[in-house]
């Protein structure tokens, strides 16, 4: 609203786009007979979160429309909702009967620290970098998301179908 002008309803767009996208890739990968290994779904996902962020990021040069942001949050949500319910069934199955609690509940829990992680320090950077060069914050805000994103693309290679 404040970069763009854009009117608060148009920018909440952006958040709606995001969470319909994650929304029907949760749903598709709750349904039965995959056609793709636990292991593509998750490399897929991150991969799209990082093409996703990548491409949102090109609206900080005002040259770009904003639709592209717009399908950038969609195409990052839509690799949330495939990596998100992956990594609870590969948890699951990674881990024998009697751990499944525990593990799920560790994953959860890392997944809510390392998100306020992420948020604290992203926006710690942002509000310190901005007033000097709002360019070089938002691209900060991109990019440490970005990063952690290849990180798990790297990561989710070392689950591979023959590990399972």
């Amino acid at each position: 609203t404040r970069e763009r002008g854009l009117s608060p309803a148009f920018a909440g767009l952006v958040l709606t786009v995001s969470a319909l996208s994650w929304t029907a890739a949760s749903w598709y990968r709750g349904r039965p007979n995959q056609p793709f290994s636990h292991a593509v779904f998750l490399q897929a996902g991150m991969v799209a979160i990082v093409l996703g962020i990548v491409t949102a990021a090109l609206t900080l040069n005002e040259n770009v429309p904003v639709v592209v942001g717009i399908l950038g949050w969609g195409l990052t949500g839509l690799g949330m909702g495939t990596v998100f319910p992956t990594l609870s069934v590969l948890v699951l199955e990674y881990s024998e009967r009697d751990e499944q609690g525990a593990n799920s509940s560790a994953l959860q829990l890392s997944d809510s620290l390392s998100t306020a992680t992420v948020l604290a320090v992203g926006g710690s950077l942002f509000a310190a970098l901005e007033p000097h060069s709002a360019v070089t914050a938002y691209l900060v805000a991109f990019g440490l998301p970005a990063l952690l994103a290849l990180l798990g693309v790297q990561a989710g290679r070392r689950t591979t179908p023959s590990s399972l």
